[in-house]
C-alpha cells in the first residue's frame, strides 16, 4: 500500500518544478533587468552631475553658447571617463581609462549652454540617445539623465 502511493507522488516534483519556474523565471528576469538598468542609469546620472559641476566652475573661452572645442571634450570626456584627460592608449606602465558603463562614448554626451551676453549663465550636460542592453529588452536614454549648474567659472 505504501509503494503504491509513493509511486504516485513520484511525479509531483517535476509538476511543481514546471509551475514554480514559469512563474520565477520572469520574475527574475524582469528584476534583473530592472536593476541592471536602474544601476546604469544611476552611475550615468552621478557621472553627468559631475560632469555638469566641472562645467560650472572651468572657465568658458568662447563667446557664443558654442563651446571651445577643448571645453567640450573635457566635459563630455568627465561623464564618459570621469576625468576631464583620460588615458586612451595604452603603454607600459600605464592603465588605460575605461568609460564609466559599456557603449557609452563622447557623442552620447551633449551640452546646452545658456549665455547672459558673453558669460555663461546655466550649462546643462545630458545623454542622448544612450542604449542600454539589459539582456531581455533594450533602454535607450534621450535627453536623460540631465543636470543644470549655474555658471561660476572665471569670467575674463
Amino acid at each position: 500500500m505504501l509503494r503504491k502511493q509513493s509511486r504516485r507522488r513520484r511525479g509531483n516534483a517535476i509538476i511543481e518544478f514546471a509551475l514554480a519556474s514559469s512563474i520565477l523565471f520572469p520574475t527574475f528576469a524582469g528584476v534583473f533587468q530592472f536593476g541592471y538598468t536602474f544601476y546604469t542609469y544611476n552611475t550615468l546620472q552621478g557621472s553627468v552631475r559631475a560632469a555638469a559641476r566641472f562645467a560650472s566652475v572651468r572657465q568658458y573661452t568662447a563667446t557664443t553658447s558654442t563651446p571651445a572645442s577643448e571645453y567640450s571634450s573635457e566635459i563630455k570626456n568627465m561623464v564618459v571617463y570621469g576625468k576631464p584627460n583620460p588615458v586612451l592608449t595604452a603603454a607600459p606602465g600605464v592603465t588605460v581609462d575605461i568609460p564609466v558603463t559599456n557603449g557609452l562614448t563622447a557623442d552620447n554626451v551633449s551640452l546646452d549652454i545658456v549665455m547672459n551676453g558673453s558669460i555663461p549663465k546655466t550649462i546643462t550636460v545630458k545623454v542622448t540617445n544612450f542604449t542600454i542592453d539589459a539582456i531581455f529588452s533594450k533602454f535607450t536614454f534621450n535627453g536623460k539623465p540631465a543636470a543644470t549648474f549655474w555658471y561660476n567659472g572665471p569670467t575674463s
